[in-house]
């Protein structure tokens, strides 16, 4: 869900007429007519006579979300927020800008209370669905979409959503057998755009190609297209295709920042450090509040030998995306570099902070009822941390640096069955494949019955360099 209409707050019942109601109504205008200098200017005057002011905090909110300025939206949102905790128009408008921040841990909750304030909001229902898919709550994400699709059979946002669920669910034929629903409701272009969104979101990047390969051929000049198969090949290694298909998105949007941010990941990816840092630049020029930016011109300033530079660069990642673990982890790399010790080894700490937390959501996604004995079969979290070295070590012999994607489901005796590992080039890779399914977990247990039930998790694999 990345094209999402931002809900702007009505003036009816923001601001009592008083002298500043001019103020207030001008700038309301401006922000209208999209001048967001003069609009900002505006509420920010109002705010200065009167810091509390509801309607010039909300729609203050909304000119960082339109110019991109996140972390001030959040803010701001969240000021205002404590005046009006059920405001249904601030709720939303918070969520959307930790969407934007790929923040949906904190997003989730915020739409679950609009959900259940007003369970017929089908856009609540769709955005909860949405961050569950992300959190590790995907077979709830699922059952929330596929009811959404029996009141909207052509809805192909849903489509789209269903089919990244049944992929990260591994359930590749549910989520193929949607193209022809997709079809249905949109045109064979659309159809296999979204296809191969859902399958690229879904960690099969050799499928979302196909599809998007597809779309460009039905339509050439489909928004955004391009983007997406250089996002795909960059994930497949692939980056003088990548780069080409990025430069073609970034030709027809000159505006398009994750074309700018994907062209300087491409570019890093091919060692081409120096050339990385004018896309990178203008990624964040556009989209200043996007903590990927900063990563991706912090691991330019490492290869460049400028380490003080990159941890200043990797700290303002951090502050963006403070549960994004390969941030911390080249944090310390570049503190480390920089001589300072001690302040590596508080972000490496971070890092396996975040690794024991995933593990432990990802424990949570079957079952919390664990009623096996603990000396027969594992527990996730914290028993697998103890498993994770020699998984890392061959991976990062496989030459694979970056974030391994485990979808695998847990039989009644707590066997691993269906694993399916991402990147796919990692599954002909025997040892890999031989430790992961030596794993033992509980399994699920309903009315005190073991039942087999599907599990996701993402790891962070880092080389030693």
């Amino acid at each position: 869900m990345r094209s999402l209409v931002v809900f702007v707050l009505s003036t009816a019942i923001l601001i009592a007429a008083d002298p500043l109601q001019t103020t207030f109504e001008q700038a309301v205008q401006a922000l209208s007519s999209q001048d967001y200098a003069r609009a900002e200017q505006g509420f920010q005057a109002v705010l200065k006579a009167k810091p509390g002011n509801l309607g010039a905090l909300g729609n203050l909110g909304v000119v960082y979300s339109r110019t991109h300025q996140y972390a001030k939206a959040i803010q701001v949102y969240r000021q205002a927020l404590r005046s009006a905790p059920d405001e249904a128009g601030l709720l939303l408008n918070l969520g959307l800008a930790y969407l934007k921040q790929e923040q949906y841990a904190n997003a989730r909750p915020l739409f679950a209370k609009i959900a259940a304030m007003h369970p017929e909001n089908s856009q609540a229902q769709q955005l909860l669905a949405t961050c569950e898919l992300y959190t590790g709550q995907v077979t709830a994400g699922v059952r929330r979409l596929e009811s959404l699709r029996a009141a909207q059979p052509r809805d192909v946002g849903v489509l789209y959503l269903l089919g990244l669920g049944y992929y990260r669910l591994g359930e590749k034929d549910k989520a193929n057998a949607l193209a022809s629903e997709m079809m249905a409701a949109s045109t064979t272009a659309q159809a296999n755009f979204f296809m191969g969104r859902a399958a690229y979101e879904g960690g099969l990047f050799e499928e979302a190609a196909g599809y998007l390969v597809k779309a460009l051929g039905a339509d050439p000049h489909i928004p955004g297209g391009h983007r997406e198969l250089g996002k795909t090949y960059t994930s497949l290694r692939r980056p003088g295709a990548a780069q080409a298909a990025l430069k073609l998105a970034i030709a027809a949007d000159a505006t398009d920042a994750e074309a700018f941010y994907f062209l300087g990941g491409a570019l890093v990816q091919d060692g081409d450090f120096d050339g990385a840092v004018e896309p990178l630049e203008k990624a964040r020029a556009l989209n200043p509040d996007f903590w990927g930016n900063y990563y991706y011109l912090g691991r330019v300033r490492l290869a460049q030998r400028k380490p003080q530079e990159a941890a200043k660069l990797f700290g303002q990642a951090s502050r963006l995306n403070p549960e994004e673990a390969a941030v911390y982890y080249q944090l310390s790399r570049a503190l480390t570099l920089s001589g300072r010790k001690e302040e590596s080894l508080r972000a490496l700490a971070k890092v396996k902070e975040l690794k024991t937390g995933k593990l432990e959501r990802a424990a949570a996604t079957f079952g919390k009822t664990l009623e096996c004995p603990a000396s027969s079969v594992d527990t996730l979290a914290p028993k697998l941390m103890t498993k994770l070295q020699p998984f890392e070590e061959a991976v990062r012999s496989a030459g694979y640096d970056g974030v391994v994607r485990i979808q695998l489901t847990v039989k009644e005796n707590g066997e691993v069955a269906g694993l399916q590992v991402t990147p796919d080039r990692l599954e002909s890779v025997s040892e890999v494949m031989e430790i992961v399914r030596g794993w033992r977990f509980c399994p699920s247990v309903v009315y005190r019955r073991p039942k087999a039930s599907p599990v996701e998790m993402n790891i962070d694999v880092h080389a030693i360099r």
